[in-house]
């Protein structure tokens, strides 16, 4: 299923406490004021690849297992993400575009063992990431 609105005034799309199992595709061009896009407390257990020019994303209390490591490469202005409370084990190196400006993530409350050393690497403007609630047993070397 596709899903293409038109929505020159929407800044905010909520979609948290539904049943929500898949996201569709999503075709949100013309949402030029779009800053954010909500899918908290849904049944989604993975994300697919979409474009979406929005600053603030939520994928909070879901079952999300692993997310792919080029979901952020068609970011643009995303300045932060959550994805706390799911069910994620493992951080890929994600493929970042170097004009991305993601500043704060969010994987808090996950099933999160290990950081692999070069998983900051690509995000140049972060400015903060919480892991708290995970099962983190050792740190990686955190070189400059």
């Amino acid at each position: 299923m596709e899903l293409k609105l038109n929505g020159n005034r929407i800044k905010r799309i909520d979609l948290s406490n539904n049943l929500i199992e898949e996201l569709p595709l999503f075709k949100l061009d013309n949402f030029k004021k779009l800053s954010d896009i909500i899918f908290s407390y849904n049944l989604i257990e993975e994300i697919p690849l979409f474009n979406v020019d929005d600053k603030n994303s939520i994928f909070d209390g879901n079952r999300i297992k692993r997310i792919n490591e080029n979901f952020f490469k068609n970011f643009k202005n995303l300045n932060s993400i959550d994805f706390y409370y799911n069910l994620i084990e493992e951080l890929p190196i994600f493929n970042v575009e170097n004009e991305n400006l993601i500043f704060e993530l969010n994987f808090s409350g996950n099933r999160i063992k290990r950081i692999n050393e070069n998983f900051f690497n690509n995000f140049k403007n972060l400015r903060a990431i919480d892991l708290s609630y995970n099962l983190i047993e050792e740190l990686p070397l955190f070189n400059n």
